[in-house]
């Protein structure tokens, strides 16, 4: 926000985002519309002022002119909201130094505009909109050749420290530098004494110059071979440390896993309260967890919204939004603390959550632990999710759950799995490849990678939308009129790209153990042949496979 000192009187801009601001004077709020590097600009009146109503002095008092930087029309003014569950707020304006600027002028012309209701709206359904969106945050599994590729992103490519390049005095350096300062300061009218009085200089100066100026360079050179040093083993121990993580990802001791687990919680900041208890079995490689959800009691209640006539409405939600929005939440945390257990170790083959709140006991009074719901997440199947598209609560009752989610979004008691109902399910559902992969071999002897070229792409619609990189699946199409033995590749929002090529689709499904959907990665690029003068476009999927 900028606040304008110019000879038509006191007004302010305030900037929302490139290319849209608002500006207030005398004449009114003009809201100011632009495209970022086009010059189209568009300049509106938002609010009229009274034309006979003059700024009177008391309005401008609390901006003196000494406040102002020399040569400067402009002072620059941050605007914090705060908004709270229950649907009130509180805002602040600071100038540059932090300190609380409590103009009159600024504050009511700025809540009066609509660019600030529309950040106070914004601010309170945010409060909402955190929560019920944390399963976008969902952290995909990683596999093998996803944690070589990032230990190789912190190997040091040239490990030798610089070498300090500015030479080191000597006696005639520093006498010529002696020299030239003494033809400088020593000018005598009697110019034949000169000579003789600068080679005097020179002299006396010479031991004493002499020391200080190596002192200065064995300093700055110590100093230089010191952060040099202190690069090197920097970079060799995040290297260290990328190995040592890379092989508790691949190998997954109990003990790393527990301590991992720790390690993650400590230092995890989200914005709702929570806690977890976890058990690992390690016979198993199953990851049980207890989390204690966030009561619905402190879940935001209001929302907000801004009328045609300009006017901001907070009210209550209804009673089904209100348990729906709760609903969404804290099966959208399942997926969230999955994700990252997941990413601790391929040794984590599947994750059994039971979440639980605190409820009032009707019959005694007393309020206790109430679980709402157990999921059971199997690593491969998890991988599968497109999780930016998923509703988090039919998401949940996709996976082997026990739930009783009611039409209203309220959710009742269940009793959770046992530990012996975990196993056996896990135990029972079907591993899909990759994920599976936990031998001590050197994984790039277990893990392969074979990458296929993308058949019929340029015949299918919207493909210049998809030009990039992109994570999607493999999927058969035995109906296919023309290759029963077809497989489809499909981006992960459900468009298809094109095909496997029909010479290689028995080789595909003989890696993947003809295991469908099969997840891929991929590129599209847009290519020119400036013979026929035309567009086309190519495209490569990368699939992974434990090697037999």
């Amino acid at each position: 926000m900028h606040l304008n000192l110019s000879g038509r009187g006191i007004g302010f801009s305030y900037r929302l985002f490139p290319g849209l601001s608002f500006s207030i004077n005398k004449d009114g709020v003009y809201c100011n519309t632009s495209i970022p590097g086009t010059g189209f600009y568009s300049r509106n009146k938002v609010t009229e002022t009274n034309d006979n109503q003059k700024d009177t002095p008391s309005d401008s008092a609390p901006v003196s002119s000494k406040n102002v930087p020399p040569n400067s029309s402009i002072i620059e003014v941050a605007v914090n909201v705060q908004a709270n569950n229950d649907g009130s707020f509180t805002y602040k304006l600071y100038d540059l130094d932090g300190n609380e600027n409590k103009s009159i002028v600024v504050e009511s012309r700025v809540t009066a505009s609509r660019q600030f209701k529309e950040i106070i709206v914004n601010a309170i359904n945010d409060r909402t909109n955190e929560l019920t969106d944390i399963y976008k945050l969902t952290a995909r599994p990683l596999t093998a050749i996803d944690m070589e590729k990032k230990v190789e992103e912190v190997k040091p490519v040239d490990i030798a420290a610089k070498t300090y390049d500015i030479e080191k005095p000597t006696y005639e350096s520093v006498k010529k530098k002696l020299m030239a300062e003494a033809k400088k300061e020593i000018r005598s009218l009697f110019f034949w004494t000169n000579s003789n009085k600068r080679e005097a200089y020179v002299s006396k100066m010479l031991e004493p110059t002499f020391k200080t100026e190596l002192s200065k360079w064995e300093s700055a050179k110590n100093d230089f071979d010191q952060k040099q040093k202190e690069i090197v083993n920097n970079a060799i121990l995040e290297y260290e440390n990328a190995q040592k993580t890379f092989d508790g990802f691949i190998n997954g001791e109990e003990d790393y896993i527990n301590n991992s687990i720790d390690n993650l919680l400590a230092c995890l900041k989200v914005p709702f309260d929570f806690s977890i208890n976890y058990e690992y079995l390690a016979t198993n490689k199953i990851l049980r967890i207890q989390l204690d959800l966030p009561e619905i009691e402190d879940f935001p209640k209001k929302k907000a919204s801004l009328l045609a006539t300009e006017e901001m409405s907070i009210k209550d939600k209804g009673k089904v939004e209100f348990h729906r929005d709760y609903a969404t939440s804290v099966c959208g945390m399942a997926f969230f603390f999955s994700g990252m257990m997941f990413n601790i170790s391929l040794n984590i083959r599947a994750i059994e959550i039971s979440a639980y709140t605190q409820r009032i006991n009707k019959a005694t009074g007393i309020e206790e632990d109430s679980f709402i719901y157990s999921v059971i997440f199997n690593r491969g199947h998890f991988a599968r999710i497109n999780f930016g598209a998923i509703d988090p609560i039919e998401a949940l009752k996709a996976q082997p759950n026990k739930s009783k989610i009611l039409k209203s979004f309220e959710m009742r008691e269940i009793v959770p799995y046992t530990e012996e109902e975990i196993i056996d399910i896990v135990n029972n559902t079907e591993e899909l490849p990759i994920t599976s992969a936990t031998s001590k071999k050197i994984v790039s002897d277990i893990i392969q990678q074979r990458d296929f070229n993308i058949a019929g792409i340029n015949y299918r619609s919207g493909i210049q939308n998809y030009v990039g990189t992109f994570d999607g699946c493999l999927i058969p199409e035995p109906n296919n009129k023309f290759d029963p033995n077809a497989i489809r590749i499909v981006h992960s929002d459900g468009h298809h790209l094109g095909y496997i090529p029909s010479d290689e689709t028995d080789y595909l499904r003989s890696i993947v153990n003809n295991s469908f959907p099969v997840p891929c990665k991929g590129e599209i690029t847009e290519e020119i042949d400036y013979d026929e003068n035309r567009k086309f476009f190519q495209g490569i999927v990368y699939v992974e496979f434990v090697k037999k």
